[in-house]
């Protein structure tokens, strides 16, 4: 195993207020795109399908055979385990409730991170993670978090473990289904005016998200102008809900489509803001960086600098 630091600049609390269990605080002030966390995922999945208990066993098995820490560390993540159940049971109970997953848009890969799944769920969070897959003179595959707005010290780092284009009850099932609670968050609590603009708002990522992917925008009349001014409504409607880890697929989705249909000009203004967004979101030193530059120029870059920037 690749050794890694964690928690950079943050602390584990054993009890977060409000929650069951550990979460973790910044312990200074800190801005946004601060790392969090770097870690390498163990015991991957191709996808939620294959996480079975018997495959959950056998990842556990090969971890334990090979020396590896996280066997023991995956025993110690849950407290609500039921003691009547099998050995085989509870290791699948405790791998469902901290596995990751990426977006359908990324694959839908399922892995487990142990000082990622420290890390409390907030619909409205203040933290994203991704995988990166190439780092610069790096062969692992890491998975980084890193801060979306500036946090005070004392403030908890949160991270959002369902999509920001569910409204309130598929959320609420997802949060229960898969890792045992219902979301208490000022967008889930029903009834309060923030709830209520909450779900418009979700509803419209959704809804705009859709017409975006769906529409032959080369032969709809004014198609240029019309899908700039639908990206800006969709990106206009996250920031309000302040799910400000969506603007990466927001970017991505809207420069992909641009491209595709071709608009090359509204193609680069995209991809200059997807650019700022993976800054911020992953650094300068992830694959994302690298694919958007050459997206943005387009050609190869010749090398990465010793900092891994491209020259």
């Amino acid at each position: 195993m690749v050794a890694i630091n964690t928690f950079f600049n943050c602390e584990v609390r054993e009890e977060a207020p409000g929650k069951i269990g550990r979460g973790l605080f910044a312990e200074k002030d800190l801005v946004a795109g601060h790392l969090i966390i770097v870690e390498e995922p163990q015991m991957e999945f191709r996808s939620m399908a294959e996480v079975t208990k018997e495959s959950v066993k056998s990842k556990w098995d090969e971890m334990q055979r090979a020396g590896n820490p996280v066997a023991y560390d995956l025993l110690g993540l849950s407290r609500q385990v039921d003691v009547d159940a099998s050995f085989e049971e509870k290791i699948h109970s405790i791998y469902r409730t901290n596995c990751l997953q990426t977006s359908e848009h990324e694959g839908g890969e399922v892995f487990l991170a142990v000082d990622v799944s420290i890390i409390n769920h907030a619909c409205i969070p203040n933290a994203t993670w991704r995988l990166n897959r190439n780092r610069p003179f790096e062969p692992h595959t890491v998975i980084e978090v890193r801060l979306v707005t500036d946090v005070k010290m004392g403030e908890e780092i949160t991270i959002s473990y369902c999509a920001f284009d569910q409204e309130v009850l598929p959320r609420q099932h997802f949060l229960n289904e898969r890792y045992g609670f219902y979301c208490q968050c000022q967008a889930c609590v029903w009834g309060t005016p923030f709830y209520q603009a909450s779900q418009f708002r979700r509803h419209m990522i959704g809804a705009i998200s859709m017409d975006i992917k769906t529409t032959n925008w080369r032969v709809t009349p004014d198609g240029e102008a019309l899908l700039q001014g639908m990206v800006t409504a969709w990106e206009n409607t996250v920031v309000l809900e302040r799910a400000l880890p969506f603007l990466w697929e927001v970017y991505a989705i809207a420069e992909v489509t641009a491209r595709t249909n071709g608009f090359p000009l509204l193609s680069k203004i995209f991809c200059e803001k997807l650019l700022n967004v993976v800054v911020i979101h992953a650094g300068e030193q992830c694959d994302a960086f690298v694919n958007t530059m050459l997206h943005l120029n387009g050609s190869r870059p010749q090398r990465l600098n010793a900092e891994g920037r491209l020259v």
